[in-house]
């Protein structure tokens, strides 16, 4: 296994490199690939994130950045420092051209995007049929809305991840964290207090935030007509399924706030209630809402 050196604060790009290249077609494309792409690079090389991609697939898929063990281990030390990549894809970005702390999600949605853009771009440097990344995590959802025993289906636009919200309300071991709770309320009051214990964090279950996702939801008014009510499905379903857990908020005071919880993440996961059934026979399709009346 191979590491990536923090740059300063980069660990939320390290994480999403892993990610990406724990996917064999995209390690395919860029690792068998990169002979042939470091062939057709510009001459500014560092500008070129095709190439860039190739040499971070070098670096993570082979032992070609490693050193030698050191003294009492077992596994070479690794020492890939992946700063031009970095450098290019955080060009021109606000945030990912700095060197503050990034958001895991945003950096992955930012790196999907000028991938595809690349890869759109390179013509004939990608071998015909090598998987391109725009193929492998896009899906649609669709959402239906029934009012007045009439139903109307829409299909969203393509995305590239599932956000899900954290039910902290429904943690498995509420009663423990109350209590501790309490206890650490009274110690903050007493002087001389027992010392600080390990604090009890919310265990949410992630069959609970993705039940709260597929959740019926009551809408105030949908074409004209009150009592709406919507519920959203997967149209389709991607080669790689992504998932987001939303865990900042916003807090009383308006400020944006990280929520302290542990979300145990399942072995397997079954979406098939989560599944697009279509129109059903017998169901009857919600006119649109009457038009304005002109001025």
């Amino acid at each position: 296994y191979v590491g990536l050196t923090n740059l300063g604060n980069s660990c939320y790009m390290n994480s999403v490199l892993q990610c990406l290249f724990a996917v064999p077609e995209l390690s395919t494309t860029y690792l068998d690939g990169a002979a042939s792409l470091f062939k057709s690079a510009p001459d500014d090389v560092a500008s070129d994130l095709l190439a860039q991609l190739a040499k971070v697939a070098k670096g993570l898929l082979t032992a070609r950045y490693s050193t030698a063990a050191a003294d009492g281990d077992d596994e070479p030390a690794v020492v890939v420092q992946p700063r031009m990549f970095k450098r290019l894809v955080g060009k021109g970005h606000a945030e990912f051209a700095s060197a503050r702390q990034q958001d895991a999600q945003e950096y992955f949605q930012h790196l999907l995007s000028v991938l595809q853009r690349a890869e759109r771009g390179g013509g004939g440097r990608l071998a015909d049929g090598a998987p391109r990344a725009a193929g492998l995590f896009d899906f649609k959802m669709e959402e239906r809305v029934e009012a007045d025993g009439m139903v109307a289906y829409s299909t969203t636009p393509a995305q590239s991840l599932l956000s899900l919200n954290i039910p902290k309300e429904m943690a498995a071991n509420a009663a423990e964290v109350a209590a501790y709770e309490e206890r650490e309320a009274k110690r903050q009051k007493v002087d001389g207090a027992p010392p600080e214990e390990e604090a009890v964090l919310p265990n949410i279950p992630f069959a609970a935030c993705l039940g709260q996702f597929g959740a019926q939801e009551t809408l105030e008014s949908f074409r004209g007509r009150a009592g709406a009510t919507k519920t959203v499905r997967f149209k389709t379903f991607p080669k790689y399924l992504l998932v987001h857990l939303r865990r900042y908020y916003v807090g009383d005071d308006w400020t944006a706030k990280k929520m302290k919880c542990e979300v145990p993440m399942p072995e397997t996961l079954d979406l098939t209630a989560l599944r697009s059934a279509g129109l059903q026979p017998g169901e009857v399709e919600l006119p649109d809402a009457p038009a304005e009346p002109a001025a």
